[in-house]
Formats: C-alpha cells, sequence, structure tokens
C-alpha cells in the first residue's frame, strides 16, 4: 500500500511539472519580445558589456535627447510600454528625442567572454552603463548635455549618477517613485530574497506564470508593486511578460541589504546617497505615488525638502491633490490616465530647461550591428580575446595561442589591428624544439628509404617487353631435343 501512495504520489508531482513547463511555454509562444522603436543600437560600455539602446523619436526629430532608464527586476519596456500610450510615444510625440536602454544582466544584454549574466550589481549601473548611454547620447545627437528620467531604480541611479559625476552632462533628471534610504519601507521576506537570489529561473518562471491570474483579480504583482485598477486600458499580460525580467543576484542581495539598513550607498560604499541627496544641483522633478509602498510619501517629501536647490519641483498623485485614483508604484509610468497626469507635466517641465549647446559630432565608430565602440584602455587592448585576460589575470594571458592587439585611435575613430610581439625562446625550450626538428628528419629519412624499396620491388615485378627469358634447365632441354632431331633427319636421308 505504501509503495502505491509513493508512485501516486510522484506521479501527481511529476504531472503538476509537466503542466506548469507547458503553461510557460504557452505564455512564451503568446508573448514574444518585440519593440517598437525608431531605431535600435548596440553600444559597448568600458568593461565590455554589450548593452540594447532603443531611440524613439518622429522622422526627422531634432529636438533633445531623453534618456530612459527602467527599474529593477525589468527592461526598458517598462517606460515603451504599452505602445502608442507609453511615455517614449508620449514625448515623442511633443519633439523629444527618447532613448531607452537595457541595463546589463537583462536578456538584451551581452557580457563579455567568460562572463555571465548574474554578474551584474549596481555599481555596475552607475559607473559603466549610465556614462556610456549618456556619451553615446551625447555624441549621436550632438547635444552637449541629456534630460533623464528614471523609474524606481533608474531614479535611484540617476540620483547617485548626479552626485557622482555632477552636472555637466545632464540638464535635468525625473525621477518615478524613486526611493532614497528606504525608511519606513518593510524588510521583504528572506524566503523570497532566496529564491530570488539562488534560483532565479524558478522566481521568474513563477512571476510571468502568475501575471495573467494578477489581471483577471487585479492583484499586485510579485516583482512591482502596482495599482492593477489603475492601468492603461492597453496595458495587457503581453506587456508585462515582455519586462519582467530575471532577478540578478548581486542587485537583489544589495537592494535588500539597504532596505534592511536604512541606507543607499553606491560606487564600492563610499558615495552616501541618502546623505548627499541634499546637495544635488541639477534641476530635479520628483513624482510620487500617494500609495507606494516603496516610497512612504512622508519619507520621500522629507529627502526632497532637505534638498538646498532652488530649481527642482515635487507632485504626488492621489486623491487629496485631486487626482481620480492614488497611484501606487508601477502605475506611476503606465498609468490609466498617465498622459495627462504624469507625461504631459514631465513634457512641460523638459520644455522648461532647454537645452542650447551643442557640440561637435563625435567620433563613432559603426559596424553592421551600428556598435559604438569606446575607447579601450590599455590593460583592455592586451587580451581582448580572452576572458581570462578581462580580469587582469596576467598568468592566464600568456595562454593565449594567438593573441591580436586591437588599438583604437581616438582622433580618427579608426580601428588598427597587429600580431602581438613574439615572446624571448628560454633555453629549455631551444632544445625541446631541437630534439623535436631532429626526430622529424629521421622519420622524414626513414619514409624516403621505404619509398625507394617500394619503386625498386615494383620495377622488378614488372616483366621487360620481348621475348620471355627461359631457366636454363628448360633451355638445355630444347637444344638437346633440337639436336635429336636434326640426327633423326639426317639418318632418313
Amino acid at each position: 500500500m505504501a509503495i502505491w501512495i509513493v508512485l501516486v504520489t510522484v506521479g501527481v508531482v511529476f504531472g503538476f511539472v509537466a503542466l506548469a513547463y507547458a503553461y510557460w511555454g504557452l505564455l512564451a509562444s503568446l508573448y514574444p519580445d518585440r519593440i517598437h522603436a525608431t531605431e535600435v543600437y548596440t553600444i559597448r560600455t568600458d568593461d565590455l558589456w554589450r548593452l540594447r539602446i532603443c531611440r524613439y523619436r518622429h522622422e526627422r526629430t531634432q529636438g533633445p535627447p531623453v534618456l530612459l532608464v527602467h527599474g529593477g527586476l525589468v527592461n526598458q519596456h517598462n517606460l515603451t510600454s504599452p505602445e502608442g500610450g507609453c511615455m517614449a510615444d508620449y514625448l515623442a510625440e511633443r519633439g523629444f528625442d527618447c532613448w531607452a536602454i537595457d541595463l546589463r544582466g537583462t536578456r538584451s544584454s551581452i557580457p563579455p567572454f567568460e562572463h555571465h549574466h548574474q554578474e551584474a550589481k549596481m555599481d555596475d549601473y552607475l559607473l559603466h552603463d549610465l556614462p556610456t548611454a549618456i556619451d553615446f547620447i551625447r555624441q549621436k545627437t550632438q547635444f552637449s548635455k541629456v534630460h533623464a528620467i528614471g523609474h524606481s531604480m533608474g531614479g535611484m541611479l540617476l540620483y547617485a549618477y548626479a552626485l557622482a559625476f555632477g552636472g555637466d552632462k545632464l540638464m535635468s533628471i525625473t525621477t518615478l517613485g524613486a526611493p532614497v534610504g528606504f525608511d519606513s519601507v518593510a524588510p521583504p521576506s528572506q524566503l523570497l530574497v532566496s529564491i530570488a537570489r539562488y534560483m532565479p529561473g524558478v522566481m521568474t518562471n513563477l512571476v510571468r506564470g502568475s501575471i495573467p491570474i494578477s489581471i483577471l483579480l487585479r492583484t499586485s504583482l510579485p516583482n512591482m508593486p502596482v495599482n492593477m485598477r489603475n492601468l492603461h486600458p492597453a496595458m495587457d499580460g503581453g506587456c508585462f511578460y515582455r519586462m519582467t525580467e530575471e532577478p540578478l543576484q548581486h542587485v537583489i542581495g544589495e537592494i535588500s541589504h539597504m532596505i534592511r539598513s536604512r541606507t543607499m550607498r553606491m560606487n564600492e560604499d563610499t558615495l552616501d546617497v541618502k546623505a548627499g541627496l541634499a546637495e544635488l544641483d541639477v534641476p530635479l522633478f520628483a513624482i510620487f505615488g500617494a500609495k507606494d509602498p516603496l516610497v512612504p510619501l512622508t519619507h520621500g517629501l522629507a529627502s526632497f525638502e532637505a534638498i538646498a536647490m532652488k530649481d527642482k519641483r515635487a507632485m504626488v498623485l492621489g486623491k487629496e491633490q485631486g487626482y481620480a485614483v492614488d497611484y501606487s508604484h508601477g502605475d506611476l509610468a503606465y498609468g490609466a490616465t498617465g498622459a495627462r497626469d504624469v507625461f504631459q507635466p514631465i513634457a512641460n517641465w523638459l520644455e522648461d530647461h532647454p537645452i542650447t549647446e551643442m557640440v561637435a559630432a563625435g567620433e563613432y565608430i559603426g559596424d553592421e550591428d551600428d556598435v559604438y565602440v569606446t575607447p579601450l584602455r590599455q590593460r583592455e587592448r592586451s587580451g581582448l580575446l580572452s576572458g581570462s585576460t578581462y580580469d587582469g589575470d596576467k598568468k592566464a594571458r600568456t595562454k593565449t595561442k594567438y593573441p591580436v592587439t586591437v588599438e583604437i585611435e581616438e582622433k580618427t575613430g579608426t580601428v588598427k589591428q597587429r600580431a602581438a610581439k613574439k615572446k624571448p625562446v628560454t633555453k629549455k625550450k631551444a632544445t625541446t624544439r631541437k630534439k623535436a626538428v631532429a626526430k622529424k628528419k629521421v622519420v622524414a629519412k626513414k619514409k624516403t628509404v621505404a619509398k625507394k624499396k617500394a619503386v625498386v620491388k615494383k620495377k622488378k615485378a614488372v616483366p621487360k617487353k620481348g621475348k620471355a627469358k627461359l631457366p636454363p634447365s628448360t633451355r638445355s632441354a630444347i637444344l638437346g631435343a633440337s639436336k635429336e632431331l636434326k640426327r633423326l633427319d639426317k639418318k632418313k636421308k
């Protein structure tokens, strides 16, 4: 009886797993990844990651550039969905040149050789991804500065970028539901954090699988607080499915630590964003949801008021402020009346901060994939073909069989390749090479002798043209018979 119970249990479990995989496969086939951008580029960071950045603008639009930075656990679809009703499309209609980036770790990003998506960290976003994207946009559009808009984690990164690099390349920043310090925010479940960090694939499938159910029941999504009663009419399951990304181990761990410690430190723990926000010197437009659980209103407004700069503006979206609904977190980017409540005020803010200065045409190195190549440092040039040398491992670098050095001239933007210099041959290696050469000569000589013998043997086997040569005994017998015949003929005569 016990055996039958075990067999039935195993069968039920396997059946449930099979149905789950079939369900996830069905969702993947129903909601393939697609974008409606005007142009699509791949940019390469200084640490050799390749990131997708999409351009949303009307043809021949020469408006000021706007960088859109998505939040955590999602990609650029966070700010480009639904098609025709998203922030990118609205700003493009108003004449702005919008650029939406997919940060490293998203499924469209390509890590360097021998590296993988799960290596991405918050500092990588700050020190590599954002600087590369901003420089690329400036050089492509020839504007000296860029407007930047960030939702959730994207807004956190913009705060950190402005404090770390200043406003030399930023005209203004706009944040939607961007946390600062996570004060009064309930810490996440340790079980969910562990699953997200160590079983990211399982967590991704669970979140994506729950999307249709959440939309049907109008409950918040597991990976992002959303007021499901405040969604754009075109915001369907496909939009949420496409924007959902796999949790990144380091990023989840860092954000979890920030929530529990009530701090926000970046740049290898040297940049205190929470404390330094008061010294922000880039024009800021901060938008808050009245019922945002990740950014409690009292804390968000207190952080905003602490900023000494005068060129700033805050907006709260809630019923008490005269809006139809209380906005939560995710719906700040794709609310039912987002065009009127969110997008229009942002467009007005951007128009009030025009970018007047231009720069010379940038050094753009293009190829078939429209890849923008940033200048490499000498350490990165030396081992471009080896993932081990990417980490600066000199011992591993010597194992590269055919190294190639790539030189990028910063003035002309041309690329040159030359073979690496040969290393000096040691005495031990020289002796080994001499023995190998001698052995090859002996083998070659043996082959030559064997070949000659085979030719001689073949010649002996072939008979010469003309009369055949008889053995001596046969010849003597024939001569004797011939003489006997002659003697008999004479006797008859």
